[in-house]
């Protein structure tokens, strides 16, 4: 009978010490991880935008205008070695204003974005280089500026959904899964890249997830500044 007591007080005197130190933690800022932890750092707000419409940003759409509408060109270096001209026209432009904030539950490492409001240039690109590996691929695309000096996009293209004889760099135990294209619009010209994005493993693996990039062109002079 004894034995049975004591075990029973031994049981609640550690019960005590543990909560007892479980709280201690939580005081001292050791709290148990979030249950409603996000992988999406930002919550967005669109809405529709005038092109001359003031913004808290301090510049108006049609500051962007100028320079993002119409008919790019530029000089593509390949790597290797040859060259191409790269040509992308924007057309059907709407301009939106986007509020972000934080998400709940977001937590940031060192390297992840921020959250910040801009204009919104919805646009239709046709992107195509003057040999013929890309042929007039024609893309929904929506570019960003933060400032009335620079816009910047990217558009994703998966093999077997656009024209022209693009033939990818083999990448050795790697599934070629995309290919990444970088633009960046500002009054003094057309900036960009190529990247090759793979995935490890055949192509017949579930895993989709990009593990390797491969730049296999770039032209402007700020095609690595954004």
């Amino acid at each position: 009978m004894w034995c049975r007591l004591h075990r029973a007080s031994l049981a609640l005197l550690l019960s005590g010490c543990l909560r007892s130190g479980y709280d201690e933690l939580n005081d001292a800022g050791y709290l148990p991880p979030l249950v409603n932890k996000t992988d999406m750092p930002c919550q967005t707000d669109n809405r529709p935008l005038g092109w001359d419409a003031e913004t808290r940003l301090g510049f108006t759409a049609s500051e962007l205008r100028p320079f993002v509408d119409g008919f790019h060109a530029q000089t593509l270096g390949w790597s290797s070695g040859k060259r191409a001209g790269i040509e992308l026209s924007l057309f059907d432009l709407s301009p939106l204003f986007v509020t972000e904030r934080p998400s709940a539950g977001y937590a940031p490492d060192s390297f992840g974005r921020t959250c910040s409001d801009h204009i919104r240039i919805d646009a239709t690109a046709l992107l195509g280089t003057t040999d013929g590996a890309l042929f007039d691929v024609e893309r929904p695309i929506s570019l960003r500026a933060y400032g009335n000096e620079e816009a910047f996009g990217e558009l994703f293209l998966e093999p077997g959904t656009f024209e022209g004889d693009f033939a990818p760099a083999v990448v050795a135990n790697t599934c070629f899964r995309r290919l990444h294209v970088k633009v960046l619009l500002t009054p003094g010209g057309f900036s960009g890249s190529l990247t090759q994005q793979h995935s490890t493993g055949s192509c017949e693996e579930g895993d989709l997830m990009i593990r390797k990039e491969l730049m296999v062109g770039h032209w402007g002079m700020r095609w690595q500044s954004y």
